[in-house]
């Protein structure tokens, strides 16, 4: 029996069928970015560890969250931002909070992180970080 292969990209993957049928990407696989928005800051954290590639933390794949705590929901039209909805006023948009990819320093290997040591300094997804 052949050794299990783990796939890092939909490219990788092929699809064993009816040749007309084109693979789609099951969301929350990792390959469509999307936003999660039912996490504490330490597990937001702890996910962003657990990212060994820089395009799944901060690249073309990463996902964004969103701090219900603070009213922040995913709108999914809207990728690294949160909605805040307000009875009786307009609603806004936010900055949602996204993972960092720390580049090799010395003897310390590249990783994937977030800063959660208050909820004033979670990463914000920047400009750069938008799609």
């Amino acid at each position: 029996m052949a050794a299990a292969q783990a796939f890092d990209s939909v490219a990788d993957v092929r699809v064993v069928g009816d040749a007309a049928e084109e693979a789609q990407p099951v969301q929350g696989s990792g390959f469509n970015p999307m936003c999660i928005g039912h996490m504490s800051a330490s597990e937001m954290k702890s996910k962003c560890e657990a990212w060994t590639s820089e395009e799944k933390c901060s690249g073309v794949r990463h996902d964004w969250f969103c701090d219900l705590s603070k009213g922040a929901e995913c709108k999914h039209e809207k990728n690294n931002e949160c909605l805040h909805v307000r009875e009786g006023a307009a609603d806004f948009y936010t900055p949602a909070i996204c993972c960092v990819w720390v580049p090799t320093t010395g003897s310390v290997a590249a990783h994937c992180t977030l800063d959660d040591t208050s909820s004033d300094t979670l990463n914000k997804c920047t400009v750069s970080e938008r799609r």
